[in-house]
């Protein structure tokens, strides 16, 4: 097994087979988060069957991506909302203004995170997605959600303009670090013209080494919720993107 190959089976997502393996999986839930919590993510989830919501976990395998970079995109990981509003609890104490931005998610799968930061209190979010399947579920499910304020848009990160009201640019372990190289001078580069910090969030950090090649990038804060893994890193418009 080659470096990559063993730094992604750390990551893995296991679907429920079967009744039986479906209770085992409420029952962690329950042991984990309590009684109320669970029947709320209960109901959430019977709601966005009902309104025809795509969330499930999706393998890169069974998608038809056509571009130069789709052999370095990585698991089409989910987004744990319990998880993610620890995040986004930190970044408020970090920075109370933070919500009046534009929350951008790169590698926004499905598009459940950006549905969700909407939710939380961001103006307006947006996720970026090279796979056309994934962009279209999310347009689906933006449709049927009716929400205001929520965007995606169908192209290679390595290409995107940052808005120029980005206060967060998250990443759910996307892609590798031949990417990250490629993406993260860009995104230095078109951050220095903005004047308000701007936080980068990685989640399931298995390339962070790659950040520390930038000392634009400071990490402030690592998290570990329940041993989901997050960085939290601040742009600082006064250092060099060498």
């Amino acid at each position: 097994m080659d470096r990559k190959k063993d730094k992604m089976s750390r990551f893995r997502y296991r679907q429920p087979k079967g009744f039986r393996d479906t209770l085992d999986v409420i029952r962690n839930i329950l042991l984990q988060e309590g009684f109320t919590s669970t029947i709320q993510k209960i109901k959430k989830h019977i709601y966005y069957k009902l309104k025809g919501i795509d969330f499930d976990f999706q393998s890169l395998d069974n998608l038809t991506i056509k571009g130069k970079n789709h052999t370095h995109a990585t698991l089409c990981g989910s987004s744990n909302e319990t998880t993610v509003k620890d995040i986004f609890d930190n970044l408020v104490e970090l920075d109370s203004t933070i919500l009046e931005g534009t929350f951008v998610d790169i590698g926004s799968g499905k598009g459940k995170l950006i549905i969700y930061a909407k939710e939380y209190g961001f103006h307006q979010t947006v996720g970026v997605e090279f796979a056309k399947e994934l962009y279209q579920i999310t347009r689906n499910n933006i449709k049927a959600l009716k929400v205001q304020n929520v965007h995606v848009l169908h192209q290679d990160a390595t290409e995107y303009i940052l808005p120029s009201n980005t206060r967060v640019i998250y990443f759910l372990n996307p892609f590798d670090e031949v990417i990250f190289h490629t993406i993260l001078p860009k995104f230095i580069e078109q951050m220095q013209r903005f004047n308000h910090p701007i936080y980068l969030v990685y989640r399931v950090p298995i390339y962070q080494e790659v950040f520390k090649a930038y000392r634009a990038l400071k990490k402030i804060k690592s998290l570990n919720f329940r041993g989901d893994l997050s960085q939290i890193y601040l742009f600082d418009n006064h250092q060099s993107a060498d």
